[in-house]
């Protein structure tokens, strides 16, 4: 079935890196309390964490907001200034939230967090045609499996 969902910043992987620094802060403090001479690896390791934390941050606040459609050939996903499309891969289904990659002709990904928040009543549909695509040719030409079949003497 056609489908056209809205897709933009996720709050659950916002939450979800605030996590992660918070996490990072504290298992360095731990650090710090146990070994409490200051060296360079608790310079580096708090460097890298602050490092990493900014640009995980700037990339969540530059994800731009935009459809994902699915026409029953391909996936689309369109912003306001411009359209991919590609084949789309699952990786995480909690089933009120999705972490997608939408992979173009040219082998790049698009990450995308399709969360159910944004359009309650299409996420079933979402998830159907998420699914649907991924069935084998022949389960799409509707051939049954030889092997399965009954025979009857």
């Amino acid at each position: 079935p056609a489908v056209r969902y809205p897709v933009g910043r996720s709050s659950f992987q916002g939450y979800f890196l605030l996590v992660f620094a918070v996490t990072g802060v504290m298992v360095g403090g731990l650090w710090i309390h146990a070994v409490p001479t200051l060296g360079s690896a608790h310079s580096l390791y708090f460097a890298v964490l602050i490092g990493v934390v900014a640009l995980a941050g700037h990339a969540w606040r530059e994800t731009e907001a935009g459809e994902l459609a699915w026409g029953g050939e391909s996936w689309v996903w369109a912003t306001t200034h411009h359209a991919t499309t590609g084949s789309m891969a699952v990786h995480l289904d909690v089933q009120f939230l999705m972490v997608l990659t939408l992979k173009d002709d040219r082998g790049r990904f698009v990450w995308l967090w399709a969360e159910r928040a944004a359009d309650p009543a299409g996420w079933r549909a979402l998830r159907r045609a998420l699914y649907a695509d991924k069935q084998t040719p022949a389960v799409k030409a509707g051939i049954k499996d030889d092997a399965k079949t009954e025979v009857s003497l």
